[in-house]
């Protein structure tokens, strides 16, 4: 029986062939537990872990620790100032190459090269000194933040009757 056959409500004309159904039960159920996976067993029996990302897997202590090392104040604070020095270095060396400072008088490559060099450290100068301003500012807030709402929970935890 194919679905061209059907009475139109979706459950086949009822002249055999499992009833005017297309799976069986067992069929059905092997179809689903293949599509949705087993819906009542946890990996972790005691601990909620959200599966929406794909299988919960436990992280290794090294990697737990390489995490913890990735979201410090410290080191956000020196990528930002690395990043910021790199970016910095390249629009010097674009604005250099655009506008040398001396018009006035014809440079010699020498010359061309020592301004080039000082535009492009002073550009990666600041933007260093700004991606680690911004990233350490950012940071403090956020500990801040983070430390003032956890004292507010159990403030307003103590609190409740």
């Amino acid at each position: 029986m194919d679905a061209s056959s059907s009475d139109g409500n979706g459950k086949g004309n009822g002249n055999g062939n499992n009833g005017g159904r297309f799976f069986t039960d067992s069929e059905l159920e092997a179809v689903s537990r293949y599509l949705i996976g087993n819906a009542g067993a946890r990996p972790y029996p005691n601990i909620l872990v959200p599966q929406s990302a794909g299988p919960a897997r436990v992280q290794p202590r090294e990697e737990l620790a390489m995490q913890r090392v990735m979201e410090s104040c410290p080191f956000r604070g020196a990528m930002s100032f690395v990043v910021g020095g790199a970016l910095g270095a390249f629009l010097g060396l674009f604005s250099s190459s655009v506008a040398p400072h001396h018009t006035d008088k014809v440079m010699t490559a020498r010359e061309t090269l020592l301004d080039m060099r000082n535009t492009i450290t002073s550009h990666a100068k600041n933007f260093a000194v700004i991606g680690l301003m911004f990233a350490g500012t950012e940071c403090i807030v956020e500990s801040y933040r983070l430390e003032n709402y956890f004292l507010s929970t159990i403030s307003r935890v103590s609190r409740t009757p």
